[in-house]
């Protein structure tokens, strides 16, 4: 028997979407498996997808996206070739890079950078289109937990799914 925690992250995060109402989300995330299942088996979710400090960018699973990208990463270190020539495939994407920041295994970019972080990600998303979706209306529960993966809704506007998966959790996944 299937329980919903065993499902595909991808499904899970679809079923919550829909158990809060949501059509189509922005998402931010940093290792692929914060957002590659969701951009990849449902793209129409996805309104837009921030990538922070990624070690890797593959252009060619996310091209689909591109005008709807942004990366965020260091202007430096062992990443930023990889990066570098993504982007040059990713001709429609958006890429912004954090003056002598080097991305590394460990670093918490949005911690370490959070005012040029969040300058770049709000002028993004009032330029990026994305196909169009009800409005969400914010639900009365403001935090819980649906089929493993544990929420907490702050603030109002279009959603933003951060998905952190890389950073260890007791349970389930987080957004």
């Amino acid at each position: 028997m299937t329980t919903e925690t065993t499902l595909p992250v991808e499904e899970r995060l679809r079923r919550f979407f829909q158990h809060l109402g949501i059509d189509r989300a922005h998402v931010a995330g940093r290792l692929p498996s914060d957002w590659m299942g969701l951009a990849t088996a449902f793209p129409e979710m996805v309104a837009s997808l921030t990538l922070l400090g990624p070690m890797v960018v593959d252009s060619q699973n996310i091209a689909h996206l591109a005008s709807r990208l942004l990366v965020i990463t260091g202007d430096q270190g062992p990443t930023v070739e990889n990066v570098r020539a993504a982007m040059a495939r990713l001709q429609k994407a958006s890429v912004v890079f954090l003056t002598g920041y080097s991305v590394l295994g460990w670093s918490d970019v949005v911690a370490d950078r959070p005012g040029e972080i969040g300058s770049a990600l709000l002028q993004f998303l009032s330029q990026v289109t994305s196909p169009p979706g009800r409005d969400f209306a914010s639900p009365t529960e403001k935090e819980g937990e649906i089929g493993g993966i544990s929420y907490r809704i702050q603030g109002a506007g279009p959603p933003l799914v951060l998905r952190l998966s890389f950073l260890p959790h007791r349970s389930g996944t987080h957004c």
